[in-house]
């Protein structure tokens, strides 16, 4: 039935059949012979051709073919198509039913219309010279390397498999659309994000753009058009409204992970994939080109130039059960010292924490005096209850080891077992290596690591974490940290689970259950950073409130955790209270007084609801 329409279809649409039509079965041995030659994706022995059509009229053959599965060009689809005066695309595409059917009609109305009306005027006056030598230069410098970059990234099937798997789900993601639909997506991005309020009349980033939408599409205007040519094509009446429509065209719908991110970076960087570094270069140089066209760069160009900088080396990467927080910039060891000797309670803590800080520094001047040097032990096991700041301590002490020159980046990735374990064999070990890639050069923090060693059946891939993960160490010993955190007791067990852990782990920092003059002061904090003041009878109540807790806290107390559920709640009494009163002035906004806190006996019992007579001791 596929055969039998493609045969009423052209006769429908060749009636004078100008162009050398060949349909299935009735394709010349000699054309046969060529065809891999002249398709490359062509494969012959999985696929059946039904339509073979050629627009040369010398003996090369140049044209599409049309099988049951795919549609192939030998070149540019709209070189094609501006030659198939009789042969119409979209209606033979309404009946038949490839892979790529939807997605392919889509792109080629979008390049056809984006073409339209490009000619240039040919007035006799002299162009603006919109682009001079030197630009052309650097324009077509970039070209090359991205030329043999996308060469590379288009063979490698694991790249395009990854691709499809971030940005197929609700996008349809086929095998019509390769690496250069992602560039032409991403430099239309950039485009937007420089160029939001460039003037009608500067032509120069516009043309920067224009150059690089025709490059991906085959075609090098720096070896098809002299400088002239290239100047009058920026002086047509009609090309800023084609830049219009190129700066709203979107080839491929992201899901809202990837709104905001450039797209190419992001999938290399997932597979930590060895040409990341190149692929940032040529978009960096891109970027720059754009910025530099007209001749100066602008505060608000410089910021965003940085910006995509940070995209292109650290782009985000969204992975389940897996949080990752970047250290800040411009900010000094004595900074992020202060951000944790600010910090309530922790006196052993920030104590052991000094006293690393200076062995560490030894041992650089060490290094630097080519002496040989102890054992960094920068991995370190984080023992004690939930809430009492292990992973805040984490994402300091990240930032401490990058100033120390430790770590590059100083940033914190948490994640705990749902983040590393997968349900199949063999997924598990894919999972720590995304994981542990995201962390390069920074810290994995993994909470509640004791569960990785709770096997229970032969199905249980904990174990298989466990080793992939020492694995990573080993191999990534100069950029990659961790620490695992959890209940004393069950850590002291997970670390014995394994000589591998014992031998990797031999630095322990207790966190002890805050007090209750802590708890409350925990709590005024929260209450400062929102604008709220406590009265006198207010913060009384408060402080037996939360000494009664520390006394009587069980197993699972929360700590920190119950004093910004207990500030919470405080706030919606408050509101409850204060919402009929008018005026409501900014004092009274402000201000949780004692009818705000709720019942001490009640408030008690609810925070241990779940006691089991089983008490932390001191």
């Amino acid at each position: 039935m596929y055969k039998q329409t493609i045969e009423s279809l052209v006769t429908k649409y060749f009636p004078n059949k100008k162009e050398n039509i060949y349909k299935a079965g009735k394709i010349p041995p000699k054309i046969i012979f060529h065809l891999s030659g002249w398709f490359k994706k062509l494969n012959l022995q999985q696929e059946e051709i039904v339509l073979l059509i050629n627009v040369q009229t010398d003996k090369q053959f140049k044209g599409l073919c049309l099988t049951e599965k795919h549609l192939y060009y030998t070149q540019n689809e709209k070189a094609i198509q501006q030659q198939l005066t009789h042969f119409n695309v979209e209606a033979i595409l309404k009946h038949i039913e490839i892979p790529e059917k939807d997605q392919l009609k889509q792109f080629l109305e979008k390049l056809k219309d984006l073409e339209k009306d490009k000619k240039t005027d040919s007035s006799t006056k002299p162009a603006e010279q919109v682009v001079n030598a030197t630009l052309l230069e650097m324009l077509s410098g970039n070209g090359r390397q991205l030329a043999l970059l996308l060469e590379s990234l288009n063979a490698d099937e694991n790249f395009i498999k990854t691709l499809h798997q971030m940005l197929g789900e609700g996008n349809a993601l086929n095998k019509s659309f390769k690496t250069e639909h992602i560039i032409i997506q991403d430099f239309i991005n950039i485009y937007n994000r420089l160029n939001k309020d460039i003037p009608e009349t500067g032509k120069a980033n516009k043309l920067v753009l224009a150059y690089y939408f025709e490059l991906l599409q085959g075609n090098d205007m720096s070896k098809t058009l002299s400088l002239q040519k290239i100047n009058e094509f920026a002086a047509a009446p009609n090309f800023n409204a084609n830049i219009e429509k190129i700066t709203k065209a979107r080839f491929i719908q992201t899901n809202d992970t990837y709104k905001n991110e450039l797209l190419l970076s992001s999938v290399l960087h997932r597979l930590n994939h060895n040409l990341k570094q190149s692929a940032a270069a040529a978009y960096n140089r891109y970027a720059n080109i754009l910025a530099k066209a007209d001749g100066t760069v602008t505060d608000t160009e410089t910021a965003i130039l940085k910006e995509i900088v940070a995209q292109t080396e650290r782009p985000k990467k969204e992975l389940a059960n897996v949080k990752q927080t970047e250290a800040p910039e411009n900010e000094s060891l004595d900074e992020v010292l202060k951000e944790l000797n600010d910090l309530v309670g922790l006196d052993n803590i920030k104590k052991e924490i000094a006293d690393l800080i200076n062995f560490l520094k030894v041992q650089k001047i060490r290094e630097e005096q080519n002496l040989k040097s102890v054992d960094r032990a920068l991995h370190a096991v984080f023992m004690g209850p939930p809430g009492t700041g292990k992973t805040t301590v984490a994402r300091l002490l990240a930032r401490i080891y990058k100033h120390l020159g430790y770590l590059q980046k100083g940033h914190l990735v948490e994640t705990d077992r749902a983040g590393l374990v997968a349900g199949y064999v063999g997924q598990t070990a894919l999972k720590v290596d995304e994981v542990v890639n995201a962390a390069l050069d920074g810290l994995l923090f993994i909470d509640e690591a004791y569960a990785l060693a709770q096997d229970t059946t032969q199905r249980d891939f904990g174990n298989e974490a466990v080793e992939a993960l020492l694995k990573r160490m080993e191999d990534n010993r100069k950029n990659l940290v961790i620490i695992v955190a959890g209940y004393p007791a069950e850590m002291e067990n997970f670390i014995n689970s394994n000589p591998g852990l014992q031998s990797r782990f031999n630095r322990f920092f207790t966190f002890k259950h805050f007090t209750g003059a802590e708890l409350l002061a925990i709590f005024k904090i929260f209450a400062t950073k929102a604008d709220f003041n406590l009265t006198a009878d207010a913060e009384e109540k408060l402080s037996f409130i939360f000494d009664e807790l520390h006394q009587k806290r069980n197993f699972n107390f929360g700590n920190a955790r119950v004093a910004r559920n207990l500030f919470e709640e405080c706030v919606t009494r408050q509101a409850n209270r204060i919402v009929n009163i008018n005026p409501i002035t900014k004092t009274i906004l402000m201000e949780l007084t004692e009818p705000d806190i709720p019942p001490v006996k009640e408030t008690i019992q609810k925070v241990l609801v779940f006691d089991n007579d089983k008490k932390e001791e001191d």
